[in-house]
Formats: structure tokens, sequence, C-alpha cells
């Protein structure tokens, strides 16, 4: 877990570690503080003190971003399985556990569940979407998905994306024989129930993963701000050999969207950095795909290239920086291209950085 100037929400945090079902004695507990300037260090320090599973690192100077202190944390990973959490959301109870024992019972490379997006000063709470029929109990059933129902797209707008759009990048919900645990045993084999899972977003920290996957394969962050969740989890799944299990029934994570100024992480701050770092990101991303010949690289980074449109149309750009960004969108347009609406929208968006610039 990386952490910079947490305080206000870091001991919701880790009581969400330490009061795991599974037993914070039996987990290896790896934090880095990004060299804090609040009371951060010495929560950490409180917790480490009373807790002896708790490992913490206090960097010197700021890294900039959580992929340096999310890959220093890696180094110091004993334990036979990994998982991942943001310093201002919390897991479930029992999160660890059942991920613990899905991982062992399927013998697999990653195993995971969703999450529930919070929005604490709306009182809104959202679930993550799913390809596959829905499968969640009461009351999480009865909320609307993060992506298409529950999307903030309003009007005409939204009655387009919903109805419209969104079916052409979604597709309609899969309905198979066990909806709930869906077990992927190679996802480079593009199977059309199973490749579906790449429409999920990223959500790495749903997610348990077998150490050596990780550690022996060195698979890093890369140094963006935005979207290096998404090159992490692709990098694992395709050096996956043992497979892949999804929990469509399980929500394993709080997702909490923090709207007020002061609390905005640097991922929820709509500036140059991210807006450039989010199209680098997905640049990586497509040349990861291409290096696997991942055919369908459409379903992955289609629905990240109508985020990316979104984020710029919120900002006033410079031309400078709109030169800049179609650098970026050439250089993804040189990678393999497949799909048509995927083509379209690096036409599209090459078309409008073009006019801009």
């Amino acid at each position: 877990m990386p952490v910079y100037n947490g305080e206000k929400y870091l001991k919701s945090t880790l009581d969400s570690i330490v009061n795991q079902s599974f037993g914070i004695e039996n987990i290896q507990v790896i934090i880095v503080n990004d060299c804090s300037t609040d009371r951060t260090k010495d929560i950490l320090e409180e917790y480490k003190s009373k807790y002896p599973s708790f490992h913490i690192i206090h960097l010197e100077e700021n890294t900039g971003g959580p992929y340096t202190p999310r890959n220093i944390g890696l180094n110091y990973v004993e334990a036979e399985y990994i998982m991942f959490l943001d310093a201002d959301d919390e897991f479930l109870e029992n999160s660890c556990e059942v991920l613990y024992n899905k991982i062992r019972e399927y013998n697999c490379d990653i195993a995971f569940g969703r999450y529930l997006r919070n929005y604490p000063e709306k009182n809104i709470i959202k679930k993550s979407y799913t390809p596959y029929k829905e499968s969640l109990n009461k009351p999480y059933n009865n909320y609307l998905d993060d992506l298409i129902e529950g999307s903030d797209f309003k009007g005409i707008i939204g009655f387009v994306w919903k109805n419209i759009i969104s079916y052409f990048i979604y597709g309609r919900q899969i309905n198979k024989e066990n909806n709930e645990e869906i077990f992927i045993k190679d996802i480079k084999e593009e199977n059309n129930d199973e490749i579906a899972i790449l429409k999920i977003l990223p959500s790495f920290w749903t997610k348990i993963y077998r150490s050596d996957l990780i550690l022996k394969n060195d698979i890093k962050f890369p140094e963006v701000i935005s979207g290096e969740d998404l090159n992490f989890l692709l990098e694992a799944y395709f050096k996956s050999e043992k497979g892949i299990l999804f929990l469509n029934n399980q929500v394993v994570y709080n997702y909490n969207m923090r709207l007020e100024t002061e609390d905005k992480s640097i991922t929820k701050n709509i500036n140059f950095r991210l807006i450039n770092d989010s199209l680098k990101s997905y640049r990586l991303a497509s040349q990861l795909t291409d290096k696997y010949n991942l055919k369908n690289k459409d379903i992955i980074l289609n629905s990240f290239l109508l985020n990316w449109i979104n984020l710029w149309l919120s900002r006033d750009n410079s031309k400078d920086e709109n030169k800049l960004f179609k650098e970026e969108i050439n250089l993804i347009k040189k990678g393999k291209k497949h799909g048509l609406i995927y083509r379209l929208l690096l036409n599209f968006i090459n078309l409008i950085l073009k006019i801009k610039s």
C-alpha cells in the first residue's frame, strides 16, 4: 500500500486490514510512505507498534506518483500471495479470506471479485460493471453499475450512451452456465465468453495474485500516474499460466470517490500530467497487446479512449499540449489496429487534436 498525506482516512483503511477475518497475524502488511508531510508517519508507526506484521518503509523524497512506492513494496514481499490496497479505500471484512481460499481452490494465478464505488459526500453507491449476467445478492444487486446504467451522462447524451454506444463498446451481458465463478484457463486463446473480462475496469486492488507470477516475471507498474494499473494487470494476465478466476458474486473492495478539493487524489485532479499520462499508458497497453498478438485489443482500449476524450474535453488545453497529445496518438496508430470502432476513435482523436493544435 502506498500512502501520501493520507491522515484523514488512513486509520479506516488500516483497520480494514487489521479486522480481516483471515487474521492480521496471517497477513504481511507492507506500506510505503511517500514522504508525507502530515501525520501519516505517526499513524503508521502507531499501528506498527501494535501489529508485528506491519512493515513500514518511509521514503525520504516524494516520488510524484504511486507507481514507485508500489514497485518498492514488491521488493519486500515474503508471502505466497499478493494483494494491493489504496490508502483511502477499504477491504470488506472477509476479502482476504475469500480471495485466498478461491485462488487455492482453483490453483490459479489470479482471483478477483467486484467493488463498490462509494461517493460519501453524495451518499451514492454503485457496483462495478460485469460483462456477465448479474449474480450479486441483496443489497448489492439493487445498485446501478458504474459504467452503463449508473454512468454520469445525462439527457440525450446519457440516452445515446446507455442504449447505443455502450452496446457497441460492451455488448449484451453474457449468460454462462456458471455466472458466479468464471474461470479463464488461458486468456491468450481469446475465447469470446472469457475475453470479456477485459471489459472490466482494471481494479487491480480487487485481486489476489500468486507472488511467483508477479515477482519471477518482474511485473512492475510503469511510471505514469494514470493507467499504470491497466498495464500491470494486462501483463499479469498475459503471463498467467495457471488461469484467472472472476468471482461475479463477491464484493471485496470499497473504492471511495472523494469529491472535496483538498481530498482529491492525484488521479482525480484533471491537469496536463493526468491527461498526458493517461494517453501514454494507453499507448503502452496497445504495445503490450501487440507484443502478445492479442486480436481483441479494442475490447480493452475502446472504453479508455472514450474516457480520454472526456478527460480532454474537461480541460482547456493549450496548442502546445495538444501537439504532445497528437504525438502520442500517432505512436498508438503505428501499432496493430483491430476493430472498426478502435480505428475510428483513433482517427477522431487525431482529427480533433490536429484542429486544436
